[in-house]
């Protein structure tokens, strides 16, 4: 049985097939090119995204490297001021001082202020540079010592002392069975703000 194909069957076929792929022309044209566009953006986007998010990853990582050294400087700062009291710790200084004299065995006789300009034992002015924020204080302190030790003594102590009283210079006088030692003291203080 063969069947018999007409015209009619032949453009029937080529109607349903043509009719197909111009549906399917179309309807690519209005869905899968609006969703292939959609996609292409979505990419670009999401490129720009991760680019933007290595970038702030990395501002992260630096701005944590930033923090831990605030915080480290922060320390540092603290250790700084511990050792550079304010301008009324002063005082405290001294009894920081005279307890290093008690320790060894001298005493503390008198204490006195001094000029603002140092004047070395050759006679010359010592020139100061000026710390903004900073107040130099200088003092003579009068001890009173029987031996040689607890000069040199008092001498180690106030160079490994947490604050800051340097000795600038001293004079020694001998009197009977006993010492007289001047120490030219300094020390520094920050302004109160």
């Amino acid at each position: 049985m063969a069947i018999e194909l007409k015209s009619k069957n032949y453009l029937y076929a080529i109607l349903v097939v043509s009719g197909s792929l111009l549906l399917i022309i179309i309807l690519s044209f209005l869905i899968v090119k609006p969703l292939w566009e959609s996609n292409s953006k979505i990419k670009q986007e999401v490129l720009a995204n991760e680019q933007k998010l290595a970038s702030l990853e990395d501002r992260l990582t630096k701005l944590k490297k930033y923090k831990e050294k605030e915080a480290e400087l922060l320390k540092e700062k603290e250790k700084v001021l511990a050792v550079l009291p304010e301008d009324k710790d002063i005082p405290r200084l001294f009894v920081q001082f005279e307890k290093m004299v008690a320790t060894t065995g001298a005493s503390v006789v008198s204490a006195d202020t001094t000029t603002d300009s140092a004047v070395a034992s050759t006679g010359q002015v010592q020139q100061q540079q000026a710390v903004p924020g900073v107040t130099t204080y200088n003092y003579n302190l009068k001890v009173n010592s029987s031996t040689y030790e607890a000069i040199k003594n008092i001498v180690l102590n106030s160079e490994s002392a947490l604050r800051l009283m340097n000795i600038s210079g001293f004079s020694i006088s001998k009197k009977e069975g006993s010492f007289d030692v001047i120490f030219t003291l300094k020390s520094y203080a920050r302004s109160q703000q």
